[in-house]
């Protein structure tokens, strides 16, 4: 594993010229230009990347998952996260952004950035762009390919994080379009959130190792976790986090009403390490506390 903490050690690395300004590169390149990408192991670097590409061969590896991309598509890289490119091999035009997480100090993007759950996908979760979208993002590329290779001044900065951020921005808009567009799929990963969660509690697994966790589910289902909520919150509403909580409380609610056990023995059943956790979620959801509602459903 190698770590990249420039951009100019990283274009280095692909044997690529240094940019034009140390916090940030941004190049098109035709297919024959990949062949730079082939022989360079897994890699780290303190950038963010955004990459647009059709792959025709080959497969970059994010994280633990891999996709062969023979759509065109549209991938956003966090800094740190582990990158590999396999054989790749292009048909078309493409782009790749880089820019150091510094470049975004004293912008408004510094905060916005982190917020963009897209960041925190795997590389099978990448946007799909139609011909429509795919030329607005070509247009926002190639203001800002010019405002990077012309004179810098005072304004080049701020004109460069506005491009970058309608880019991030269409993203959201389209990221949207593709949860709808696949609707049908979306449905059947809540049915399997739920067919995992339930196991999870069959197998008596909480007593193993506590409270299922988001990302529990999110590897069972084979997706990041950023994904599999945003996901849920498009078909539902609700993000999968909430989605678990309604889970413990729904159980919890059946305890209540058919047993006697105590509050304490009700979130060990469920999992919680402390009871008074339990009873918070639990006020915070329903209003009122366990034995409050017990007293309610029992008589």
């Amino acid at each position: 594993m190698i770590h990249y903490a420039t951009i100019s050690h990283l274009l280095q690395a692909f044997g690529l010229p240094g940019p034009q300004h140390p916090l940030i590169w941004l190049n098109s390149f035709e297919a024959c230009e990949m062949e730079n990408f082939k022989q360079v192991p897994k890699f780290t670097c303190d950038c963010y990347l955004i990459f647009f590409k059709k792959i025709t061969k080959g497969q970059i590896l994010y994280g633990h998952s891999s996709y062969d991309h023979t759509q065109g598509t549209l991938s956003f890289f966090k800094p740190r996260q582990i990158i590999e490119f396999k054989e790749v091999k292009c048909d078309e035009k493409g782009f790749i952004l880089a820019f150091h997480e510094d470049f975004l100090n004293n912008s408004g993007l510094f905060y916005k950035i982190t917020k963009m759950s897209f960041f925190e996908y795997e590389v099978n979760e990448s946007l799909h762009v139609s011909e429509n979208e795919k030329h607005i993002f070509w247009q926002h590329f190639h203001q800002m390919e010019k405002e990077y290779n012309s004179n810098e001044d005072e304004f080049s900065k701020e004109l460069i994080i506005a491009q970058i951020e309608s880019i991030l921005v269409y993203a959201k808009r389209f990221y949207k379009r593709q949860f709808l567009h696949r609707q049908p799929i979306n449905s059947r990963f809540y049915t399997k959130f739920n067919e995992v969660l339930q196991a999870y509690y069959r197998t008596e697994q909480q007593y193993i190792s506590g409270l299922p966790s988001v990302n529990y589910i999110a590897e069972k289902l084979h997706l990041s976790p950023k994904y599999l909520s945003d996901l849920l919150r498009h078909e539902t509403g609700k993000s999968a986090l909430e989605h678990i909580h309604l889970y413990l409380i729904n159980q919890a609610k059946n305890i209540l009403t058919s047993s006697d056990v105590t509050i304490a023995e009700i979130a060990y059943q469920l999992g919680f390490e402390h009871p008074p956790y339990f009873t918070r979620l639990f006020k915070k959801r329903v209003g009122i506390n366990p034995n409050e509602f017990r007293a309610q459903h029992m008589n």
